[in-house]
């Protein structure tokens, strides 16, 4: 028998200055806090900076020897390990989708964000861990990266399925910015058959309904209509190999304020999983199988439905940026053939000349080239959904019987 301690927690790592508040001390006190606790794998989202990870390393490293972190897109994708048991192997596959290039303020698409998984031996047991942060969803009633969320939870179900096989033990754990209600949640749970620990637990402590944002009590929260509790979006979602089985002994919601301070060790809190894992069947029933299919092959319908919608909204998008290309040059064509209109501003007049062709540039670059790589991304995803979804039909056709052919 094998129990494991998990961890997982957004830790806000952001470097925005004015806007995330203490960076650095809630850097120092989640480091301080996670080496005087025993965890088994921790699994940190959003440390973004490579300073901010050396520090975590520096503390860390003498009581969890092992760590890695993913490195991808233009500032890395935030999300890193450390585990007091070896790892085998580590893979990074970043998401087809990722938000929008001209909309740096958001950050997610220079993220470069995906799935990492990491590889460990336990006890002699291998345990597949997998680490993610999807795309932020910013505004629930207006979510224009709702399709992005639905694809990146289709390729980490896809990803977690295609590459646990042969593994004792699958964990993954992050910020999925997706809720229990949500098509994404479902999506991952039904596709990859995964079990939530949140469900699963035999005891817990902390918030009663494991929320982990936008929590009242946090010191970083704003309150959030419709969310008077905050909300459920860092997860620990597990799955034995059939001839294992798994109880939940615990999953809490833990690290709140810092001790001695006024404030949270993160705008998220962080969840707490232990694990038991022995011998034991846990192989799913036919019944049960052909239940949880049944309704993935619904939501990949549902999915299928929300990714088109997401390619004509790009298509549209598309078309708006090269069509501003277009205006732009033409403006740019008419004061540099009437100067003279202006001779007694010739400074303002190339001030004016700078910006349309830093703004013919910018438009060129996200309609002729970031666009086409979206189309391109909900294409793939959605290419790939069919194909599962006609898997699944081909499955139920039963083979017609038929008499053999004698020769004579």
């Amino acid at each position: 028998m094998t129990t494991l301690r998990v961890l997982t927690l957004n830790c806000w790592g952001v470097f925005i200055p004015g806007t995330v508040k203490y960076r650095r001390e809630r850097i120092e006190a989640i480091a301080e806090e996670i080496s005087q606790q025993h965890y088994d794998i921790v699994v940190l989202c959003e440390v973004w900076l490579k300073s901010d990870y050396q520090r975590l390393c520096k503390k860390l490293i003498p009581r969890m020897p092992h760590s890695h972190y993913f490195y991808s897109g233009a500032i890395g994708s935030g999300v890193c390990m450390f585990s007091i048991h070896p790892m085998i192997e580590t893979v990074f596959h970043q998401f087809s989708l990722n938000g929008f290039a001209h909309k740096p303020y958001h950050g997610d698409w220079f993220g470069g964000k995906g799935v990492g998984l990491c590889k460990f031996n336990v006890n002699g047991l291998t345990v597949n861990v997998y680490g993610s942060h999807f795309h932020a969803e910013y505004r629930r009633d207006h979510d224009e990266y709702l399709a992005h969320r639905v694809a990146q939870a289709f390729q980490i179900s896809q990803f977690v399925r295609l590459t646990s096989e042969a593994c004792d033990l699958v964990l993954l754990g992050g910020d999925l910015n997706v809720e229990p209600v949500d098509l994404g949640y479902k999506l991952i749970r039904t596709n990859a058959h995964l079990l939530d620990c949140w469900l699963d637990k035999k005891r817990t402590t902390g918030y009663e309904h494991g929320n982990t944002d936008e929590v009242p009590s946090n010191s970083f929260s704003s309150p959030q209509p419709g969310y008077p509790d905050g909300k459920r979006i860092d997860y620990w979602l597990y799955r034995p190999s059939p001839n294992k089985s798994v109880s939940v002994e615990e999953c809490s919601v833990i690290m709140n304020k810092i001790p001695g301070r006024s404030y949270n060790f993160s705008d998220h809190e962080a969840v707490l999983a232990v694990l038991r894992l022995e011998t034991g069947d846990s192989a799913e029933s036919a019944e049960s199988r052909d239940a949880r299919l049944s309704e993935r092959d619904n939501l990949l319908g549902i999915a299928l439905t929300e990714l088109e919608r997401g390619q004509k909204q790009t298509e549209s998008d598309k078309s708006f940026f090269q069509v501003q290309v277009l205006v732009l040059s033409v403006l740019l064509y008419l004061l540099e053939t009437s100067g003279g209109l202006v001779p007694s501003a010739p400074l303002l007049l190339s001030l004016v000349k700078l910006l349309l062709i830093i703004a013919i540039a910018v438009c060129a670059w996200t309609g002729f080239i970031v666009k086409r790589i979206e189309v391109h991304g909900l294409q793939t995803v959605a290419a790939d959904v069919v194909n599962l979804i006609e898997s699944s039909a081909r499955s139920k056709v039963k083979p017609e019987i038929t008499e053999p052919h004698v020769l004579t």
